[in-house]
């Protein structure tokens, strides 16, 4: 069976859900977009670059991604430090299950 993009965006969204993470917007990458893309605000996925990839295990490759952003960006910003807070949670609460 071949993934799509839904099926990534689906499972994406699946472990936000699950792990309680901000969404970020979620799109296709652009043509010139060699692989999947990340901001803490933005993720664009390129199920091109990897379609030997499972769904789920794209999803979740894409999550960490987004949330080594999401990290970084509040890392950065003036009273960032719950979201780099949200972050380490989120992430201890992944190595512990």
């Amino acid at each position: 069976m071949t993934k799509t993009y839904q099926d990534v965006e689906d499972a994406f969204l699946s472990l936000c859900l699950e792990w309680n993470i901000p969404v970020p917007i979620l799109d296709l990458a652009l043509p010139s977009d060699p692989c999947d893309v990340t901001s803490h605000d933005e993720v664009r996925i390129n199920v091109e670059a990897a379609p030997d990839v499972e769904a789920g295990y794209h999803a979740a490759h894409v999550l960490g991604h987004y949330l080594c952003c999401l990290h970084a960006e509040a890392d950065e910003r003036e009273g960032g430090a719950e979201t780099c807070d949200l972050v380490a949670d989120i992430i201890a609460k992944m190595a512990l299950k």
